[in-house]
């Protein structure tokens, strides 16, 4: 996906070694660079900078227009059967409660 590095005085982004503040080795990246976007995140992105890879604060990415937006999600295996048995539930719940919002209108629906 293709991004511009923006920040709002203008100044250049600092493109980090690992996703930290507190990480030491970093690059500067102009206002306005054009960047690749390989992996998105809320408070990091993983972006190639020109033959840099690293990372940036997401909030000083600004997507070029019609791109489109890739979100992964990775989910254990093991979480896989306990979320599916926690939707189940939540369906079996809202089912009930609208079992006795029809009794209690008589039956009636609208």
């Amino acid at each position: 996906m293709k991004a511009v590095v923006h920040s709002e005085d203008g100044k250049a982004v600092k493109l980090r070694n690992s996703p930290s503040r507190s990480e030491k080795l970093w690059w500067n990246v102009p206002d306005g660079t054009p960047v690749t976007v390989m992996e998105r995140g809320n408070l990091w992105s993983r972006i190639q900078a020109g033959e840099r890879t690293g990372y940036m604060m997401t909030s000083f990415l600004k997507l070029e227009e019609n791109e489109p937006v890739k979100l992964t999600l990775t989910v254990p295996e093991n979480m896989t059967e306990a979320l599916i048995r926690l939707l189940e539930d939540l369906l079996h719940q809202l089912n009930a409660v609208e079992e006795k919002r029809s009794e209690s209108s008589g039956g009636e629906i609208g």
